[in-house]
């Protein structure tokens, strides 16, 4: 499973890069004439492609999971979960193509992708769900594409959008750097009881923004809300003497993401 993710990830990756690259010779080809002004650099890439999006921003995110994990004649250790996450970057990119037009509506259609910085999980560890005699922690990555929609609801005057989206699709979760710490002069801590996992789950996004027209020259800005449910993600066993892993819960983020309308 874990080359089977990479695989999809990678694959995602070269349809990335491809397409940037495509979107690259519009102004590549206008940067070779020495009078050619921005303005005009900016219209031909739009006349080839409606809207592309580099987009930034942070997010809270609300992962890890209280579970019981099993031990083969034992009663088994009890994980609590003692923090949500805190703020951390995230970085995109939205390629979106034209769709329906009315009057003051807009609909766009296309893709979301977002680099969301890895977040750590962490808590006690119950020995025997009894003794709370170690603590652990571990970082959950989360890649999610979106195939999505962009209506935008336009001001009567043109000075700005209002912004709704709505996505679905593969969110690409590595969960990794699982350790453990001892609270106890006789405790000894297993850092090997999971290892690193990738996995692939279902993502669902929504969010509501604004965009300001011509703020850097022609050049639109747009802020939004996005809630993201971000699905489950787990760690690899690393011992045949547990019968289950360690889940991340099904994660879910509030985020607020800016971008820069080419």
């Amino acid at each position: 499973m874990p080359c089977t993710a990479f695989k999809k990830w990678n694959s995602y990756g070269i349809v990335a890069t491809l397409i940037l690259s495509v979107l690259s010779h519009p102004a590549a080809a206008a940067a070779d004439q020495p009078n050619a002004p921005l303005s005009n650099m900016i219209e031909k890439i739009r006349a080839k492609h409606p809207e592309l999006i580099a987009q930034f921003g942070g997010f809270i995110a609300s992962e890890g999971k209280a579970q019981v994990i099993n031990a083969l004649s034992l009663r088994g250790n009890g994980y609590t979960v003692n923090n949500n996450t805190p703020g951390i970057a995230l970085f995109g990119v939205g390629y979106y193509l034209d769709g329906i037009v009315r009057d003051r509506v807009d609909v766009k259609f296309g893709v979301d992708w977002l680099y969301m910085l890895s977040t750590p999980v962490s808590g006690f560890i119950n020995q025997e769900q009894t003794f709370q005699n170690l603590s652990y922690r571990y970082n959950v990555r989360n890649m999610p594409l979106y195939f999505a929609a962009k209506a935008k609801y336009k001001d009567s005057k043109d000075r700005y959008d209002w912004i709704f989206d709505i996505g679905v699709g593969p969110n690409f979760i590595r969960t990794s750097g699982y350790s453990e710490s001892s609270l106890t002069d006789f405790t000894i801590p297993n850092n090997n009881a999971f290892t690193a996992h990738n996995n692939v789950a279902f993502t669902a996004m929504t969010g509501v923004g604004i965009r300001a027209h011509n703020v850097f020259g022609k050049i639109p800005l747009e802020c939004s809300y996005r809630f993201m449910y971000l699905g489950e993600g787990q760690l690899q066993n690393n011992n045949n003497q547990v019968s289950n892993t360690l889940l991340t819960g099904h994660g879910y983020a509030n985020s607020v993401v800016c971008g820069v309308v080419l």
